[in-house]
């Protein structure tokens, strides 16, 4: 074939691509495509309308997201008008491309010379977003249009931003996606078509500016710290949440604490990838030891926390905290967070009209409200807090946000509330901590009991915070023993004497707690003497 057709994909809020694009291919028919948004897919409320979930899960061992499959929507539009060009042959191969794709100098003459030397093959891909193999690198003058085929056909799923596609298999895509929905994600070539039919140009003709080295961030504003252990499955959502935002002073440590799966090779890609992203490999020491490490290692003005089997939805997040810091300059920040079922997002959203003020006074609201979690997440704070009170996690503890949570509370002094519900939670995952009513877990429950009476003990009520700390303890108490009662009942026996312990002791916090009087006078030293005569041992 002697002409392209080429089908390019541009954002509409980024126009000035798809100019730039257009400039590069001035001598070829092009068919401008605008994409779906992650928008346009949120506004029918659930995705599976547009998309089989179920299956996408079974081959992604994960749930897609709106942004992942707007992407794909869009590829599929592009394959819908190749199938329709009455022009074309059926043998004839189209372009398709993105337009933030830069382009190789004369890039539309080596992708014809691909087309017209690999013609038995339905896909050639001109582009790679994995590591370099076998000698890739972008086309230079003198190459021969040479194609890689893969063993491992994994290979060919990485990247989708500039490929040829010939008409008969846009033809048939086009026929299989009017009998069922979308199961795969736009690179997931081998998801779609035969991997003995898709050919992967060596030497490249394109690359995502995304893929490029960035400069080293100096001073970084935010700290995102990510411990990592066994959650290939969610991982990549995970950091690619984090990259997509439009503010760019950060830093991202990924904390990976031992993990057996292929959680370091993801991390070592994106590492090498990102210049931002600082990447760790320890020995396995728990949540709370990954935690710690990152944050010693942090740089940045305020620390975040993400979970990896979590991710964040939006990519204005981190611009609107930095207005907030600079209009404000809080301690802490606190955000909303979503839940994440298999069948379901729940947003918690909360209408509140005060969203700055002095921590202490309004700690007991804050905290009513469901604006004061015993989240990490929910938290975005000043490193130098943290630092300066020695506010660590304690290592190898489970629901080890709580006593830091409670720790946190009496050294904030103004607080910002940033009101986005962007922290997608995932619930009742298999393997997670929080999914199971376990003895291990029981015994930190009860550590951490432990620890809130002896941070009571140590402070001094009389202020502002003791209206929200009645609630805060109640709280925590009744969290320990309803995860008690939902043991077994073999298991429920060796913390018997345990739960009758701190039953009494929860009796004697709310008598100290009813009253500031009792505080300055004889009720401290008779909480004093009760605790003493209850130390913790399991």
């Amino acid at each position: 074939m002697e002409k392209l057709t080429c089908y390019v994909v541009y954002a509409s809020e980024k126009i000035e691509s798809l100019s730039h694009f257009l400039q590069c291919i001035s001598d070829s028919h092009v068919v401008p495509i605008p994409a779906v948004t992650k928008e346009q897919v949120s506004l029918l409320g659930n995705s599976s309308a547009l998309f089989n979930l179920k299956k996408a899960e079974e081959i992604l061992d994960r749930t897609p997201n709106n942004k992942e499959i707007a992407h794909t929507l869009s590829h599929i539009q592009c394959w819908k008008a190749i199938a329709e060009n009455k022009q074309l042959q059926d043998n004839d191969f189209a372009l398709v491309a993105e337009s933030e794709i830069q382009p190789v100098e004369n890039f539309i003459q080596h992708a014809t010379h691909y087309a017209n030397k690999y013609s038995s093959y339905g896909i050639i891909k001109l582009q790679h977003d994995c590591d370099a193999r076998s000698g890739e690198r972008l086309f230079q003058a003198g190459d021969e249009p040479d194609a890689l085929i893969y063993g491992d056909t994994n290979q060919y799923n990485y990247g989708c931003s500039l490929y040829l596609i010939r008409k008969d298999i846009a033809k048939k895509l086009t026929a299989l996606l009017s009998e069922t929905k979308p199961y795969w994600l736009a690179d997931q070539f081998t998801a779609f078509h035969e991997p003995q039919n898709i050919a992967q140009a060596r030497y490249l003709l394109g690359e995502n500016p995304s893929q490029k080295q960035q400069d080293k961030v100096e001073n970084p504003l935010f700290s995102i710290i990510v411990p990592i252990y066994n959650v290939e499955r969610y991982l990549e959502q995970c950091i690619e949440s984090v990259l997509a935002q439009d503010y760019q002073n950060y830093e991202l440590i990924l904390v990976d604490d031992g993990s057996p799966d292929n959680s370091l090779d993801i991390c070592t890609k994106y590492a090498k990838q990102y210049s931002n992203i600082v990447f760790i490999h320890k020995i396995n020491g728990g949540l709370s030891d990954a935690r710690n490490a990152g944050i010693k290692l942090a740089r940045g003005e305020y620390l975040m926390f993400l979970d990896s089997d979590d991710y964040w939805e939006g990519t204005n997040i981190l611009s609107d905290l930095q207005k907030i810091i600079t209009e404000n300059n809080p301690d802490i920040i606190f955000n909303y967070m979503s839940s994440v079922y298999p069948d379901k997002i729940v947003n918690h959203y909360i209408n509140r009209d005060k969203l700055i003020g002095s921590f202490k006074e309004d700690f007991q609201g804050l905290y009513q409200d469901g604006i004061y979690l015993g989240f990490a997440v929910t938290k975005i704070i000043k490193r130098e807090l943290i630092l300066k009170n020695h506010l660590l996690f304690i290592k190898g503890r489970h629901f080890e946000d709580i006593p830091w949570s409670f720790s946190l509370v009496k050294h904030i002094k103004n607080y910002a509330i940033y009101q986005n519900c962007f922290y997608m939670y995932r619930r009742e995952r298999k393997g997670s901590i929080s999914s199971v009513a376990t003895s291990k877990n029981q015994v930190s429950l009860f550590q951490n009991l432990s620890d809130v009476i002896t941070e009571i003990e140590n402070m001094n009520l009389n202020n502002e915070l003791l209206p929200g700390f009645k609630k805060y303890v109640d709280d925590i108490y009744g969290y320990v023993i309803t995860c008690y009662e939902l043991l077994p009942e073999n298991e429920k026996v060796d913390f018997l004497n345990l739960k009758e312990k701190y039953e009494k002791i929860q009796k004697q916090i709310i008598f100290i707690l009813r009253s500031e009087e009792s505080l300055k006078n004889s009720a401290k030293a008779s909480f004093t003497r009760s605790i003493s005569c209850f130390s913790f041992s399991v």
